[in-house]
């Protein structure tokens, strides 16, 4: 019976494990080069507690996972998340009580041009999910991609997009209810990348 309700949590955790490598053979590492301006290598670029501002045009990272609550995505989703912390980088927003509910994971990046820069991550996403061709989004952030489709072999519909903000790149990736449509999945997607956009 548990291995029954673990399942779909396991699939959902390769889904976005799969889709993050993706994104960052895309676009390459998130670590600030030597010579970037108001940067220097192995400093942490995360912006502190007592800052009011992010910081975009100097090139440092914004940890997203620090800036949308609980609240947010769980109105988005429609139901109850708690926010976790993803071993090597950014978070997942599930239902501890139900592991068929819908979930999502976030991540942030600092965009690498010599990467490929924004289409590098777009990329590396859209070689994931099969399904329809993505898209970008206009008015969202400074630039945005959507995409969604099945992914390794499965049935269940789910949603990848970035978007970019500054040097800034946030990736989400949803996992929704059992047998949600495309239509809906897609528009969830464009939601919370709209919802991180006002919030970086």
């Amino acid at each position: 019976m548990r291995i029954r309700r673990t399942l779909p949590r396991l699939a959902a955790t390769a889904f976005v494990g799969v889709l993050a490598l993706g994104a960052l053979t895309g676009c390459g590492s998130d670590e600030p080069k030597a010579d970037s301006p108001g940067t220097s290598a192995g400093t942490d670029q995360t912006p502190g507690p007592a800052s009011d501002e992010t910081d975009t045009a100097s090139g440092g990272l914004i940890d997203i996972c620090t800036l949308v609550t609980e609240a947010e995505i769980s109105d988005l989703l429609g139901g109850p998340v708690t926010s976790e912390e993803i071993p090597g980088g950014g978070c997942n927003f599930s239902n501890e009580d139900d592991p068929r509910a819908a979930s999502v994971s976030l991540n942030s990046s600092v965009l690498d041009e010599g990467a490929g820069g924004f289409e590098g991550s777009v990329a590396g996403i859209s070689g994931v999910l099969q399904g329809d061709a993505g898209s970008p989004l206009d008015g969202v952030g400074d630039q945005a991609y959507v995409k969604t489709g099945t992914f390794g072999g499965g049935e269940t519909v789910r949603g990848s997009g970035l978007v970019r903000v500054g040097t800034n790149v946030f990736q989400v990736d949803l996992s929704p209810d059992p047998g949600t449509n495309a239509t809906k999945v897609r528009s969830t997607v464009v939601d919370i990348l709209t919802l991180i956009s006002t919030k970086a």
